[in-house]
């Protein structure tokens, strides 16, 4: 399994909430176009109650490595978004 970051975030009237995962993933096949593989995600259950309770959408970004920390900073230091991390 590869270390990842996955990323979600939604607008709603000029607030752009992020929601930022720690995980580890598989890919299926290096034929699939797009993004797909077997995710592993600590906690996984209260990661999808948060995002079905508070209006995240099933879109994700996903990086390699884990970047949560400079993540948050930017999104939320420079660009005033909201950031949740709900593995903490």
């Amino acid at each position: 399994m590869n270390k990842s970051t996955f990323a979600l975030f939604f607008g709603n009237r000029g607030f752009f909430p992020a929601l930022l995962i720690a995980g580890a993933r598989d890919p299926v096949s290096d034929n699939f176009f797009g993004v797909a593989g077997v995710a592993e995600v600590r906690n996984l259950q209260d990661v999808l109650l948060h995002v079905g309770t508070n209006g995240h959408r099933h879109h994700v970004s996903v990086t390699p490595g884990r970047v949560q920390a400079p993540l948050r900073e930017a999104l939320g230091h420079y660009l005033n978004f909201e950031v949740s991390l709900p593995q903490n």
